[in-house]
């Protein structure tokens, strides 16, 4: 599974950035599943299907920079079968072109000082 970081308006991704994806826990657990990883050149990051929690999950930026505006939860099963673009909600308000995500694949904007 790949989640690709744009910037608001779409038009350029985020390299090197880390992400973390966070399930929070079922009612009466006591861990959150915290998962993260860096951007690469191309503002993708990899994750094994299998280390994807099965649940809802959102991503986060867990450094300073860049802050993901795509604030809804997500589904493995969603993203695997279909491929998600994120919601957008920018503070920065950009018409966003026709952003398109593959099956397998998590399209999530976010801002930062430099965009």
């Amino acid at each position: 599974m790949t989640i690709r970081v744009l910037t608001p308006d779409g038009s350029s991704v985020w390299p090197n950035i880390t992400i973390e994806l966070q399930q929070e826990p079922d009612f009466g657990m006591k861990t959150m599943v915290r998962i993260k990883r860096k951007t690469d050149s191309l503002g993708v990051v990899r994750f094994r299907v299998d280390e994807v929690p099965a649940g809802k999950f959102h991503v986060t930026t867990v450094t300073r920079g860049p802050i993901v505006c795509s604030i809804q939860k997500f589904l493995r099963d969603d993203i695997m079968r279909d491929g998600v673009v994120g919601d957008h909600n920018c503070v920065h308000t950009h018409v966003v072109p026709k952003v398109h995500a593959q099956p397998g694949e998590l399209v999530v904007f976010a801002e930062g000082n430099d965009y």
